[in-house]
């Protein structure tokens, strides 16, 4: 299981998960290359969502320690947007077995219009 103290929970479709949203490689020019795992929270099927980037704020703009902010952020609902594109292309969190590795941009997850 993803630790609980660093990881996020999130319901989507009646079913619970927990998320860490982390960086997944060097930093060049502000640019962040992120990672998302996502993890049933009944049975541990993982998700490993790469692909994604975002900017890092300069210091001297971030309200923490070394510019440790980031735009565009990870929100819950792109989180929820990721565990349904997974499924779409084959994913089955109830079932346990391998992490499931999902490649993606930022326009699959940024450019989509947020739920009225």
């Amino acid at each position: 299981m993803l630790p609980r103290s660093k990881s996020k929970r999130i319901t989507v479709d009646g079913q619970r998960y927990q998320y860490v949203v982390a960086e997944s490689g060097p930093v060049e020019d502000r640019v962040v290359p992120l990672a998302v795992t996502v993890q049933h929270r009944q049975n541990g099927a993982r998700l490993r969502v790469l692909g994604i980037t975002t900017l890092r704020v300069p210091a001297d703009q971030s309200k923490f320690y070394m510019g440790r902010t980031a735009n565009p952020n990870i929100e819950p609902r792109h989180v929820a947007q990721l565990i349904g594109l997974a499924v779409s292309r084959g994913w089955v969190p109830t079932l346990p077995g391998p992490i499931f590795l999902l490649h993606v941009t930022n326009p699959d997850i940024y450019l989509v219009a947020p739920e009225a």
